[in-house]
Formats: structure tokens, sequence, C-alpha cells
């Protein structure tokens, strides 16, 4: 598929000056001709380049991330590689999601914090605090066509969700 835009959620090297930025370079050299976006709460300006541009957002503050989804929204990817805190997983998804082109990719990594409180999560798999419990609830999503009406609330436009070691990929339905 021609990516056209690409945002990624953390940047990396927490607060280091000139610290981080590795995939998001990757993004840049890869997709020559898309425009990338890296979101992070520090300033990482020094990475910008003609197709790269960084953003300070906090990806707990719905708000900013609102704010930046709809002043450069239409992603072909979005990757959340940010807080890994649960809480901000869940919340990053739920606003960016309607921002995700149709056929587009939604890439959460480090999931590994659904497992543990310190990072919001949940051992006992509820699905307000773990986000693979969040994403079960989900899955029936991909067969939205043959559901009741009464189970529609819960539906979005997905066609895959995919769960790997410590990573969960979300398509976007092709309407």
């Amino acid at each position: 598929k021609n990516v056209k835009k690409l945002v990624e959620i953390g940047v990396g090297a927490h607060n280091l000056n000139f610290g981080g930025g590795k995939s998001l370079m990757a993004f840049g050299n890869y997709y020559r001709n898309a425009k990338i976006f890296g979101l992070d709460i520090n300033d990482k300006s020094y990475l910008d380049t003609k197709n790269i541009k960084t953003i300070i957002c906090d990806q707990s503050n719905q708000n900013q991330l609102r704010s930046f989804a709809r002043k450069f929204g239409n992603f072909d990817i979005i990757v959340d590689d940010g807080s890994h805190f649960v809480n901000h997983q869940i919340l990053t998804f739920e606003v960016l999601f309607k921002y995700l082109n149709d056929g587009g990719v939604y890439i959460i990594e480090d999931c590994a914090g659904s497992y543990f409180k310190g990072y919001n999560g949940d051992p006992n798999l509820s699905h307000k605090k773990n986000l693979i419990s969040y994403f079960q609830k989900k899955i029936h999503s991909i067969n939205s066509s043959y559901l009741l009406k009464k189970f529609e609330k819960n539906v979005l436009d997905i066609s895959v969700i995919t769960f790997v070691n410590e990573a969960v990929l979300i398509k976007k339905k092709i309407n």
C-alpha cells in the first residue's frame, strides 16, 4: 500500500537531549514519500527533516491528541510506542482510530504493561485495565455485518485484530 501519512506516538529516549528517534528515522527512510509524524512529551525537533515532523504531545491528554489528529489526520499507519500505560494506550486508540484511513493499520507495541498494576494494567484481565482483554471485547467487530443491533455499540470498523507477543495490530475495514 502507498503510505502517505504515518504517526508514531513515543519517539523515545525520554528527556535525553538528542536521544531516541531510531524507528522514526527508519520510517522516514522506508516511506520516503510519506509525511511521518513523531509525537512525544519532550521536544524532539532535532529529528525533523523534509518528511519527518515531531510534535510535542502528551498521549494521556485527549484534547492534545484530538487537536493533532484534526490538524494532520487521515493516517495510513498509527504506531503507539508511547508511555506503555494501558489507560494511555486505550485513550489514544479511542481518540485516533477514527483518523485512520480505511484499510489503515494501527499498531500498539509493548503491551506487557497490561499485566502489571504499575502500568495501570490488570493481571486479573479486566477489559478496562488490560489491553488484550479490551480488544477481546472488540473482536466481534470483524464480523459486524452479522451482529444483532443490540451488540453494535461496541462495534468498530475493524477487519483484522492480530495479537502477537507484546503487540496488537488492528486493521481498519475498507468501506
